[in-house]
């Protein structure tokens, strides 16, 4: 952590201000966003995935889906996650929320072996 973040962090603390972590902002709002996996590709893909959930209760939403790559079915190719940033976002108290980026991973790729 830098001495800028240190020094906001320590002020926000002894002045009783919620700080939000770096890289995330403060808002009063968030916009509710809601997003579903509505594709049936994880599994007649070349590069295969399951969905899995993350779940932090301090967060909005608070159950993520994410895509888990499994084995690529070309040879010489391994699966990659495909990643998307979407926002979420952090009660830090009351009215008080921190926006922060969040990266997801909505499904899976085959790419050459390094």
């Amino acid at each position: 952590m830098d001495s800028t973040a240190l020094l906001l962090v320590l002020m926000g603390t002894v002045c009783g201000i919620p700080v939000c972590k770096h890289p995330c902002e403060r808002t009063s709002v968030y916009n509710e966003l809601s997003f579903r996996h509505i594709s049936e590709l994880q599994d007649s893909s070349v590069a295969p995935w399951e969905m899995s959930i993350d779940t932090a209760s301090d967060r909005h939403p608070e159950h993520i889906l994410y895509a888990g790559c499994k084995e690529c079915t070309l040879r010489n190719m391994v699966a990659k996650p495909i990643m998307l940033q979407v926002s979420v976002y952090h009660n830090i108290t009351g009215p008080a929320w921190c926006k922060c980026p969040f990266n997801l991973a909505v499904g899976c790729t085959c790419v050459q072996k390094h």
